[in-house]
């Protein structure tokens, strides 16, 4: 999975948190909702970051991002696994509004067609069953689950890599031995 050309988006991202979290901590200013709503529509998850990431993290990955654009050095995991964490939740939030009461399930092919293009991931029917019923009812666990898949990584590190969290249970398995 090669996200490369997701890079320069993912550090404005970064740089948006900090001038939100900057601008709260100067004079308590809050984000226009509309704003806040176009930044978790580009970038799933972001709100998350914002509330829970410390400034050192987001500034660290913003310079990370930003040095990691010029070079053509290896990505690091993270922003790899960030990257296909924000593609790969926009289409499931995308293909669950679809097969929602009112939903138009025709979106439901271009999505996964969008999402296949921008990168490399293929969702097959087992993994679109899952998105219309997630397992424990969550789509972040669903997300993760396909990702780490992809990654080949855990579903559980890469949580706590993007989103520390002291929720150890999260990804817990279930009795059968799957992703509760």
């Amino acid at each position: 999975m090669t996200l490369r050309r997701h890079v320069p988006s993912l550090a404005r991202k970064y740089r948006a948190l900090l001038a939100l979290r900057h601008a709260h901590a100067r004079d308590g200013s809050v984000a226009r909702p509309a704003e806040l709503r176009d930044l978790a529509a580009e970038f799933p998850g972001a709100l998350r970051e914002l509330d829970a990431l410390p400034l050192e993290v987001m500034r660290a990955r913003a310079d990370a991002l930003e040095a990691a654009h010029g070079s053509r050095a290896e990505l690091a995991p993270w922003m790899t696994a960030m990257a296909g964490y924000h593609a790969l939740m926009r289409a499931t939030l995308t293909i669950k509004r679809a097969y929602g009461r009112g939903g138009d399930a025709g979106a439901v092919p271009g999505a996964v067609d969008a999402l296949h293009a921008e990168t490399g991931i293929a969702l097959e029917a087992h993994d679109l069953a899952a998105i219309a019923r997630p397992p424990r009812g969550r789509l972040g666990v669903f997300v993760f689950a396909r990702l780490g898949a992809e990654l080949g990584r855990p579903a559980d590190e890469l949580w706590q890599e993007m989103f520390p969290t002291g929720r150890a249970d999260r990804f817990a398995r279930d009795d059968s031995g799957g992703a509760a």
